[in-house]
């Protein structure tokens, strides 16, 4: 193989790895998922949400229709946040936002989003 081909081939290798890594620096809504119906019943009266990074992530903002939930989101790890929203029946869209940790990138962060529509349904007894 020339020193051409050869530089050539890492060069390829290297790209290839940054693209499937820039995928690792993000933020997932893993809770409720995309599509769901989520009954509430007495036992369950709340929508449980979590969230999830591929890295550690910080300034987790949480928008559930529109308006900020991100108070009612604890830290489970540096890159998992749970909570407990309450929230009428009907259609709703989470939006979730971070700052994720990225070795590879400028300034060692990226800002990632994740957005998830579920439907609430109606509660019933226990």
């Amino acid at each position: 193989m020339s020193k051409t081909h050869a530089l050539r081939a890492c060069s390829i290798a290297v790209l290839m790895a940054a693209s499937i890594s820039l995928a690792g620096c993000s933020i997932s809504i893993r809770q409720p998922a995309n599509g769901a119906d989520v009954a509430l019943n007495n036992q369950v009266p709340s929508v449980h949400v979590v969230v999830t990074g591929n890295a550690s992530y910080t300034n987790l903002r949480v928008m559930a229709d529109g308006t900020d939930v991100s108070s009612q989101m604890a830290s489970k790890s540096s890159s998992e946040n749970d909570g407990d929203l309450q929230l009428a029946r009907g259609q709703h869209t989470l939006t979730a936002s971070a700052d994720v940790h990225c070795w590879y990138c400028s300034g060692q962060t990226t800002h990632s989003s994740a957005t998830t529509t579920f439907q609430v349904l109606e509660r019933r007894g226990k």
